[in-house]
């Protein structure tokens, strides 16, 4: 069941992605690791000319990551969601953490100012993550991974035009 899970949640990350081809290169299933015994796996690596996107899926077994303590019936924002899965957050930050040290290894590897973005991607689109501030990792449902990353692509491009612009006007003066 697990191995049967984590293929079909493999499929729908990587499905979804296929869009941003013509956006950059996306690899899948990369291990790196560094000179400092550190090593992590990547699910799917999307490498643009806006900067690099690292994606760790959850790839567990909904009884592995759930929280079961909590009501089947959720009030977010006065609206009931009776079919959502709360996901345990142990297993988020356990996967948050695991990201932290492929940004080190991917930071170490590419030693430039290249732009490195990690993200947990949740397959189940009925899955809610309960809100914890001292997670780094952005959480992001497979469905919304290429709009996610396009506009961080976007936000990059304009923070580099403006760079540019100011540079030339202190050139300039």
């Amino acid at each position: 069941n697990y191995i049967y899970n984590k293929m079909r949640n493999s499929y729908k990350v990587s499905s979804y992605l296929k869009c941003l081809k013509d956006d950059g290169i996306i690899l899948n299933n990369i291990y790196l690791e560094s000179n400092n015994d550190y090593s992590c796996s990547i699910d799917e690596l999307v490498i643009t000319n806006g900067g690099i996107f690292a994606i760790k899926t959850l790839n567990y077994a909904y009884d592995d990551y759930t929280e079961f303590n909590i009501p089947k019936v959720l009030s977010l924002n006065n609206s009931k969601y009776k079919d959502d899965t709360v996901v345990d957050l142990s297993s988020i930050n356990s996967i948050s953490e695991e990201c932290l040290k492929c940004y080190t290894i991917l930071q170490d590897i590419l030693s430039c100012d290249i732009p490195i973005t990690n993200i947990i991607a949740i397959p189940q689109e009925n899955c809610v993550v309960k809100e914890d501030y001292s997670l780094e990792t952005p959480i992001v449902t497979a469905k919304d991974l290429p709009y996610y990353i396009k506009n961080k692509i976007n936000i990059w491009k304009k923070v580099k035009e403006i760079k540019e612009l100011l540079n030339l006007e202190f050139d300039i003066k």
